[in-house]
């Protein structure tokens, strides 16, 4: 059961994440504003600030996510090429982000 638990736990991270990123991407492409995403290891939480914008992630304490430290949503709703990993110690996933053509990609 625990095992269960960690994989769902780490799977609705790794959905949210994804989803709130493409959320941000297109807010920003409707609103021609840029947006910033920064990630706050030590308090658990995710923060998406656009002009008008604003959404805060908090993330289960027993997940990390690397390679999120601050990233950068153009007025057109564009990133440069990212993965980010996502994990619970026992298992990751990875987010590659394309989102010059708007979508992020899950991968093992």
């Amino acid at each position: 059961m625990t095992t269960y638990n960690e994989k769902l736990v780490l799977n609705n991270t790794t959905r949210q994440l994804k989803s709130s990123l493409e959320q941000a991407a297109r807010i920003s492409t409707i609103r021609h504003k840029a947006a910033v995403i920064r990630y706050y290891p030590d308090s658990k939480k995710i923060t998406i600030i656009g002009n008008g914008y604003s959404r805060v992630i908090k993330i289960n304490q027993k997940i990390e996510i690397h390679n999120l430290s601050s990233l950068r949503i153009s007025a057109s709703g564009s990133m440069p090429p990212h993965t980010i990993v996502i994990t619970n110690q026992r298992y990751r996933q990875k987010v590659k982000l394309q989102m010059t053509w708007g979508r992020a990609i899950d991968s093992t």
